[in-house]
C-alpha cells in the first residue's frame, strides 16, 4: 500500500550528504511517541507497546550515570532486531561510545560463530539464546573475550547460567590490582517490551549460589511491589501480582486502550507475572500468571518453577517446558517435555526423576513425560515458548 511517506534515501547514501544542506534540528518533546514495538505474544497475539521519549531513555539515563561496567565497550547484540530491548540496548551503545554487532539470528551456533570471529567482551540476549548455548560444548569455542553475558525478558535457569560463567574471563581486584581471572558474569534480571528495561539485576559468576528463579533488587529508578488482586501490598515470602511503579513504562498500548487500564492497579502497572520477595528485599519469579494453574483450595502450580527444578535435578536435559492444564472436571494434568543433551538416550525413562523433581504436589498430577526436538516447541518470534498453544494442544490431545 502506499501511506504517502517520503522516500528519505537509501542506507548507501548514509554520510554522503552536505551537512550545510540539512533541515534544521526538531527538537522533540519528552511525552512525543518515538516507537511502537510489538510484546512477544506468548499468552496470545502480540500487542502494540507505545514509547515515548521520555520512557524509553529513562533506564538508559540511570546507567549512563553510573560507571561504564566491564563487558559494555564492544557489544555482540542477540536480541532480536525489532523488540523494545534492541532499541534500548543501541541507544545505550551510542550513550556509552560503544561498539555493537547486531545479529539477524538469535540461534547458538550464530552466537558462537559471532562471539569467535568478532570477541565481544559483552553478549546480550534473551534466555532462549542461553538455552540454545547451553547445548553445545562451550570448551570446544574460543570464548576468552566474554567478560559479561546481560539477559533480558524471561529470567534465565540456573543450568544455563553456570555453563556460560565457567567460560569468558573478567577483570578482578586483589591486592596485587586488577587482573583478569578465568569465568564470567552474568547479569539476570526481568523485563518486557512494556517495563521499557529490566526492572530487577542480579549478578551471577561460578561462585555464586542464589538461584531458584531469584531475580534480585529492582534498580534504583524503579518502583516494585508484590500486590494482592485489590492492589493492597503483601509482606516478604508471600507470592503475589507483580506491580511496577517506573519512569520507564510504557504509555500504553497503541489503539487499545481497553487492555492498557486492564494493566493498571492503584497506580501500579501489573506486569502478569506471580512473584514473591524475600527479607532481603530480593524478588523471586515463579510464573507467568496465565501459565499457572489455581486449585480450589487456594494452591497454585506453577510452569516455570517445575521447569527449573527439573533442570536442576536432571543433568541430561538441557531445556524442558513444563504444561499443566486444568480440565472440565477441574482435574489437572502435568506433561513434561524434555530436551535431551547430545548422547542421551531418548528411551530411558526419566519419569521417576521428574516426578520427584516436581515435588509432591504437582508430581501427583504428572500425566507423562515426553523427550522431544526443539522443532517440536511453538515459539514466538522472540523464541519464547507458546505455552497458550501447547495447552490447547494437550487438552485436546488424548495420551498417547
Amino acid at each position: 500500500h502506499d501511506l504517502g511517506a517520503p522516500l528519505l534515501g537509501q542506507p548507501a547514501e548514509a554520510g554522503a550528504g552536505d551537512p550545510a544542506d540539512a533541515p534544521p534540528h526538531y527538537r522533540h518533546h519528552d511525552s512525543d511517541p518515538i516507537v511502537i514495538t510489538h510484546t512477544s505474544g506468548t499468552t496470545g497475539v502480540p500487542k502494540a507497546v507505545l514509547h515515548s521519549h521520555a520512557s524509553l531513555f529513562a533506564a538508559t539515563r540511570h546507567l549512563l550515570s553510573m560507571p561504564q561496567a566491564q563487558g559494555t565497550s564492544r557489544i555482540l547484540n542477540a536480541l532480536p532486531a525489532p523488540h523494545t530491548a534492541t532499541v534500548l540496548m543501541v541507544n545505550q551503545a551510542l550513550g556509552n561510545r560503544a561498539e555493537m554487532l547486531l545479529l539477524s539470528e538469535q540461534g547458538g551456533e550464530r552466537v558462537l560463530d559471532a562471539i569467535q570471529r568478532w570477541r565481544p567482551d559483552g553478549v546480550f540476549g534473551f534466555s532462549v539464546t542461553w538455552a540454545e548455548l547451553a547445548r553445545f560444548d562451550l570448551s570446544g569455542y574460543d570464548l576468552d573475550s566474554v567478560r559479561l553475558w546481560f539477559n533480558t525478558g524471561d529470567c534465565s535457569h540456573e543450568p544455563h547460567v553456570r555453563r556460560l560463567v565457567a567460560v569468558g574471563s573478567r577483570d578482578t581486584v586483589t591486592r596485587e590490582g586488577v587482573v583478569r581471572v578465568p569465568g564470567s558474569v552474568f547479569i539476570d534480571g526481568l523485563g518486557s517490551s512494556e517495563m521499557g528495561h529490566s526492572m530487577f539485576h542480579i549478578t551471577h559468576t561460578a561462585d555464586t549460589d542464589r538461584y531458584g528463579r531469584c531475580v534480585g533488587r529492582p534498580y534504583r529508578f524503579t518502583r516494585v511491589a508484590v500486590l494482592d488482586l485489590d492492589g493492597n501490598e503483601l509482606p516478604p515470602g508471600e507470592v503475589g501480582w507483580l506491580g511496577i511503579d517506573s519512569p520507564s513504562l510504557f504509555r500504553g498500548y497503541w489503539n487499545d486502550s481497553v487492555t492498557t487500564y486492564r494493566s493498571r492497579l492503584r497506580g501500579w502497572y501489573l506486569t502478569g507475572d506471580l512473584v514473591y520477595a524475600d527479607a532481603e528485599g530480593r524478588c523471586h519469579h515463579l510464573d507467568r500468571a496465565v501459565d499457572s494453574v489455581e486449585l480450589a483450595d487456594g494452591r497454585r502450580f506453577f510452569t516455570a518453577l517445575s521447569e527449573e527444578r527439573i533442570l536442576a535435578a536432571c543433568s541430561d536435559v538441557t531445556d524442558c517446558t513444563v504444561v499443566i492444564v486444568k480440565q472440565d472436571d477441574g482435574t489437572v494434568v502435568t506433561d513434561v517435555l524434555l530436551e535431551l543433551a547430545a548422547g542421551a538416550a531418548p528411551g530411558t525413562d526419566r519419569t521417576g526423576a521428574v516426578r520427584a523433581a516436581l515435588g509432591a504436589d504437582v508430581g501427583a498430577t504428572l500425566r507423562r513425560v515426553v523427550p522431544v526436538a526443539s522443532a517440536d516447541i511453538p515459539v514466538t518470534v522472540t523464541g519464547k515458548v507458546r505455552k497458550v498453544a501447547l495447552r490447547e494442544r494437550y487438552l485436546t490431545e488424548s495420551p498417547s
